[in-house]
């Protein structure tokens, strides 16, 4: 209190409750430019989306088949199940080799071969499954790729004239170690076969 008993800082002409800068014309408020609105929900939108494409990405990649050509004993569990439910493996068959081009389900595109057969497997072709007996197989040839972006072709030549070709990616190598795999399986198939009377 003053010593007129009134408020500090009160002015006896301001109502109380109110300041002598509070007095004169009151400018509007202004919110945000719509631009810089429109700027802040695209960004939004964006960073929502990025988050989206990336997790689906890493969602990819955890449950999708390797990206390479694996050995038989570095597949997933889970890949030799699905094998396994379709009837591709016979009792004691092992897989030696195995890739796939798919990008979630390995049943839309499979190869490998195992110490009995080569095994392709496309559930949307028209002839979904194609099994080759080792000992149906003459020749392995290939065209391999020298880009990530393309897979390397292997032919395989049997004792009817007929041709078999399937993809295998030439990551880390593993279209070579493959094709040197099944190599060397025919080789041992062939030393095992009795000879021709």
């Amino acid at each position: 209190m003053n010593q007129n008993g009134d408020p500090p800082f009160r002015d006896r002409e301001t109502p109380y409750g109110q300041h002598p800068w509070d007095q004169g014309p009151q400018l509007p408020r202004r919110g945000l430019p719509m631009w810089v609105k429109i700027v802040i929900i695209v960004s939004i939108l964006l960073a929502l989306l990025i988050v989206a494409v990336c997790g689906g990405l890493i969602f990819m990649v955890s449950t999708g088949p390797d990206t390479k050509a694996v050995p038989g004993a570095q597949m997933p569990r889970k890949h030799l199940d699905t094998i396994n439910s379709l009837g591709l493996l016979q009792p004691g068959e092992q897989v030696q080799y195995f890739y796939s081009d798919a990008m979630m389900n390995i049943e839309n595109g499979m190869y490998f071969f195992t110490d009995q057969k080569v095994v392709v497997y496309v559930k949307d072709s028209a002839e979904p499954k194609i099994e080759v007996p080792l000992g149906d197989i003459v020749a392995v040839d290939s065209e391999l790729s020298d880009s990530w972006l393309e897979d390397s072709i292997i032919w395989l030549e049997l004792a009817d004239g007929s041709q078999v070709t399937f993809p295998v990616s030439m990551e880390a190598g593993g279209d070579e170690k493959f094709i040197g795999a099944l190599n060397a399986m025919l080789e041992r198939h062939q030393a095992t076969k009795p000879p021709p009377p």
